[in-house]
């Protein structure tokens, strides 16, 4: 049976300092389906904090980016994505 996981860089911008990327443990497909859809709404702050006032863009099937701006006023992006696991 496949597994998945969910990836998320945060705070993906040129030349910054606080970009992170996280990634669930390897799940079956319907569970990490389930951890990519609760990161989308916000309830896994664990592998990403929420953010009132931003734009999420499905940029693939298994792929959404979240656009916000920051306290200084630049616009960034976290990109979230459910992957398989070919490897382990």
């Amino acid at each position: 049976m496949s597994q998945f996981v969910v990836i998320v860089e945060a705070d993906f911008r040129s030349s910054n300092l606080n970009y992170r990327i996280r990634r669930s443990n390897p799940l079956a497909h319907q569970d990490a389906q389930a951890l990519f859809d609760r990161v989308l709404r916000g309830e896994e702050e664990d592998l990403l904090k929420p953010k009132k006032d931003s734009l999420l863009v499905r940029t693939a099937e298994n792929q959404v980016c979240r656009f916000w701006t920051s306290m200084t006023g630049s616009e960034s992006m976290d990109r979230i994505t459910l992957a398989e696991v070919i490897s382990q």
